[in-house]
């Protein structure tokens, strides 16, 4: 399967003018995997000592090791940068899609307040949303769900931040774990359905999915600044764990 990963949106932030110059460079090298990680240390520059993480011991220390894998930085900073993040992106999301769709929204996404159902006459959005079935459905709370009315069809909607490395692999999954709801929304609320993935890597990729964008129909600067405080916190992640000064 061809890479997914959006590679023109994924270095597009450089070209904006949304952080330090010192917090630019710190992103970009870790984007081209150029920090003075363990690994890189003893594998590229032949120093001695160990290439597993500071922090677990139990893996090779590489960037994408430190921002997404990292057993013991799980414990506390994944947890925290990814509440963060993820409410950002699925506020943009559902701001995005009242604009759309002419629903009551704020001029600006980031002071956008998430109802947990919205309807008008052309489409349903429901957040957060946990499906009550007929049959037996582990995965049936996706983020977003979205039945356009006027086309009768409906998008599942869920967000997911993986390591750059593994935006492909996440998005297969995301599509494989909803299957199983698309197929029960579809015949409970007779109407087609797809599971459309929204997909940014820890240290800024950005996924693509056609269907997605599609539907969206996205302004890609609200987009972009969307990103900014995820980039922002993978960067303090790394100055802590590699002490690089701020």
């Amino acid at each position: 399967m061809a890479d997914k990963t959006d590679i023109k949106r994924t270095y597009k932030w450089i070209k904006n003018d949304y952080m330090k110059k010192k917090t630019e460079a710190l992103k970009t090298a870790a984007q081209d995997q150029a920090l003075a990680t363990r690994r890189r240390k003893v594998r590229m520059e032949k120093q001695s000592g160990t290439s597993l993480c500071r922090m677990c011991n139990e893996r090779d220390e590489t960037t994408f090791h430190i921002l997404s894998e990292c057993s013991k930085i799980a414990q506390s900073e994944y947890k925290k940068r990814r509440r963060r993040r993820h409410g950002k992106l699925a506020q943009l999301v559902q701001w995005n899609l009242c604009k759309r769709y002419g629903l009551q929204h704020e001029r600006n996404w980031y002071d956008h307040t998430a109802e947990k159902v919205l309807e008008n006459e052309k489409v349903k959005i429901i957040w957060d949303f946990s499906a009550q079935t007929d049959h037996v459905i582990q995965a049936r709370r996706p983020d977003i769900v979205v039945k356009d009315k006027e086309m009768n069809h409906t998008w599942i909607i869920d967000i997911t931040m993986p390591g750059d490395a593994r935006t492909e692999e996440k998005e297969r999954e995301k599509i494989e774990k909803y299957q199983d709801l698309a197929r029960e929304i579809s015949r409970l609320w007779m109407t087609s359905t797809t599971v459309a993935p929204v997909i940014f890597g820890a240290p800024g990729a950005g996924g693509r999915r056609e269907e997605f964008s599609k539907m969206l129909e996205a302004d890609e600067k609200e987009v972009d600044r969307a990103r900014f405080p995820a980039l922002l916190g993978s960067a303090r992640i790394l100055r802590k764990v590699l002490d690089i000064p701020g």
